[in-house]
Protein backbone atom coordinates (compact mmCIF):
# COMPACT_ATOMS: atom_id res chain seq x y z
CA UNK A 1 0.00 0.00 0.00
CA UNK A 2 1.41 3.39 -0.93
CA UNK A 3 2.29 5.82 1.81
CA UNK A 4 -0.70 8.01 2.77
CA UNK A 5 -3.09 5.74 0.83
CA UNK A 6 -5.93 5.99 3.35
CA UNK A 7 -5.80 9.77 3.69
CA UNK A 8 -5.15 10.43 -0.01
CA UNK A 9 -8.05 8.27 -1.19
CA UNK A 10 -10.65 9.39 1.35
CA UNK A 11 -11.16 5.77 2.41
CA UNK A 12 -13.17 6.93 5.42
CA UNK A 13 -15.98 7.91 3.04
CA UNK A 14 -16.58 4.19 2.45
CA UNK A 15 -17.70 3.88 6.05
CA UNK A 16 -20.68 6.19 5.58
CA UNK A 17 -23.84 4.08 6.07
CA UNK A 18 -25.12 4.33 2.50
CA UNK A 19 -21.74 3.49 0.91
CA UNK A 20 -21.02 0.76 3.46
CA UNK A 21 -24.35 -0.93 2.71
CA UNK A 22 -23.82 -0.59 -1.05
CA UNK A 23 -20.36 -2.19 -0.80
CA UNK A 24 -21.73 -4.96 1.42
CA UNK A 25 -24.50 -5.63 -1.12
CA UNK A 26 -21.92 -5.80 -3.91
CA UNK A 27 -19.84 -8.31 -1.96
CA UNK A 28 -22.84 -10.50 -1.18
CA UNK A 29 -24.02 -10.60 -4.81
CA UNK A 30 -20.59 -10.82 -6.48
CA UNK A 31 -20.34 -14.59 -6.85
CA UNK A 32 -23.79 -14.89 -8.39
CA UNK A 33 -23.07 -12.01 -10.77
CA UNK A 34 -19.77 -13.54 -11.90
CA UNK A 35 -21.41 -16.94 -12.32
CA UNK A 36 -24.11 -15.36 -14.50
CA UNK A 37 -21.66 -13.30 -16.59
CA UNK A 38 -18.89 -15.84 -17.07
CA UNK A 39 -20.55 -17.90 -19.85
CA UNK A 40 -20.52 -14.74 -22.00
CA UNK A 41 -16.76 -14.13 -21.64
CA UNK A 42 -16.19 -16.09 -24.85
CA UNK A 43 -18.21 -13.44 -26.69
CA UNK A 44 -15.82 -10.62 -25.83
CA UNK A 45 -14.22 -9.46 -29.06
CA UNK A 46 -12.31 -6.36 -27.89
CA UNK A 47 -8.68 -6.50 -26.82
CA UNK A 48 -8.31 -7.60 -23.20
CA UNK A 49 -5.30 -7.48 -20.93
CA UNK A 50 -5.56 -8.78 -17.39
CA UNK A 51 -2.86 -7.62 -15.01
CA UNK A 52 -3.08 -9.25 -11.61
CA UNK A 53 -0.96 -9.78 -8.58
CA UNK A 54 -0.51 -13.38 -7.51
CA UNK A 55 -0.73 -12.24 -3.87
CA UNK A 56 -4.12 -10.54 -4.35
CA UNK A 57 -6.50 -11.63 -1.60
CA UNK A 58 -9.24 -9.19 -2.63
CA UNK A 59 -9.87 -10.48 -6.17
CA UNK A 60 -8.35 -13.94 -6.16
CA UNK A 61 -6.45 -14.70 -9.39
CA UNK A 62 -7.45 -18.37 -9.26
CA UNK A 63 -11.15 -17.44 -9.19
CA UNK A 64 -11.21 -14.30 -11.33
CA UNK A 65 -8.13 -13.28 -13.34
CA UNK A 66 -6.97 -16.64 -14.65
CA UNK A 67 -10.42 -18.01 -15.61
CA UNK A 68 -11.39 -14.70 -17.24
CA UNK A 69 -8.19 -14.56 -19.30
CA UNK A 70 -8.58 -18.21 -20.28
CA UNK A 71 -12.16 -17.70 -21.44
CA UNK A 72 -11.73 -14.46 -23.41
CA UNK A 73 -10.40 -15.08 -26.92
CA UNK A 74 -6.91 -13.64 -27.35
CA UNK A 75 -6.78 -12.17 -23.84
CA UNK A 76 -3.35 -11.46 -22.45
CA UNK A 77 -2.69 -12.38 -18.81
CA UNK A 78 0.15 -10.79 -16.88
CA UNK A 79 0.68 -12.16 -13.36
CA UNK A 80 2.89 -10.08 -11.08
CA UNK A 81 4.67 -12.19 -8.45
CA UNK A 82 4.35 -10.99 -4.88
CA UNK A 83 1.93 -8.19 -5.80
CA UNK A 84 -1.43 -7.69 -4.14
CA UNK A 85 -4.62 -5.99 -5.28
CA UNK A 86 -3.34 -2.57 -6.39
CA UNK A 87 -1.26 -3.54 -9.42
CA UNK A 88 -1.51 0.01 -10.75
CA UNK A 89 0.49 1.18 -7.70
CA UNK A 90 2.97 -1.70 -7.79
CA UNK A 91 3.74 -1.48 -11.51
CA UNK A 92 2.41 1.79 -12.95
CA UNK A 93 4.76 1.77 -15.94
CA UNK A 94 3.63 -1.72 -16.92
CA UNK A 95 -0.04 -0.81 -16.62
CA UNK A 96 0.40 2.40 -18.63
CA UNK A 97 2.47 0.55 -21.24
CA UNK A 98 -0.23 -2.08 -21.71
CA UNK A 99 -2.91 0.61 -22.03
CA UNK A 100 -0.79 2.47 -24.60
CA UNK A 101 -0.20 -0.78 -26.53
CA UNK A 102 -3.94 -1.50 -26.62
CA UNK A 103 -4.73 2.04 -27.80
CA UNK A 104 -2.07 1.79 -30.50
CA UNK A 105 -3.43 -1.57 -31.62
CA UNK A 106 -6.98 -0.24 -31.78
CA UNK A 107 -5.84 2.83 -33.70
CA UNK A 108 -3.91 0.67 -36.19
CA UNK A 109 -6.93 -1.58 -36.63
CA UNK A 110 -9.18 1.42 -37.25
CA UNK A 111 -6.79 2.80 -39.86
CA UNK A 112 -6.53 -0.59 -41.56
CA UNK A 113 -10.32 -0.94 -41.66
CA UNK A 114 -10.65 2.54 -43.19
CA UNK A 115 -8.27 1.69 -46.03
Amino acid sequence: MPENFVSDTATALLLRPREFLANARDLVTLKAAVREQSPRYVDIKVPAVVIAGDADTTVWPSIHSRPFAAAVPNAKLIMLPGVGHLVQNAAPELVMGEIDAMISGIAQGTRAAAN
